[in-house]
């Protein structure tokens, strides 16, 4: 890789997102090796896997977690989760949801947004006082 820059425009033709965004997370996954740049992320990290639970086991997994949550999701994970958003956050015994505009990297897109929605939860929640 000639240098983060070029990793990052490699980085959005996967996963829209701001330049900076893109940047940020392509200096941290690139590592010099002989004088090159070379990703030191795992290419499996992007595999499906076999072994993802079924929707009776995810929501299963969901109720077991009885600590206040917040959720934040943008119309990009709605749309994959589809009819199963609903059904997991209600599967939450102390869930929040936040939906937002942006994608999947919102937090990084946006910070702006996600920051006072994060700490609204903490302030509500006791943790932060």
């Amino acid at each position: 890789m000639a240098n983060a820059e070029a990793g990052a425009r490699l980085r959005r033709q996967n996963n829209p997102m701001t330049f900076d965004s893109a940047l940020a997370l392509t200096r941290r996954a690139l590592q010099g090796e002989e004088g090159e740049l070379r990703w030191r992320t795992d290419p499996r990290i992007m595999w499906t896997s076999p072994l993802l639970p079924t929707e009776a086991q995810a929501l299963e997994l969901l109720r077991a977690v009885t600590c206040p949550t917040l959720v934040i999701t943008t119309p990009v994970l709605a749309g994959y989760l589809g009819a199963h958003l609903h059904s997991r956050l209600a599967s939450l015994a102390e869930g929040r949801h936040a939906l937002v505009e942006g994608g999947h990297h919102v937090h990084l897109d946006d910070p702006a947004t996600i920051a006072p929605i994060v700490l609204d939860f903490l302030k509500s929640d006791g943790a932060l006082r």
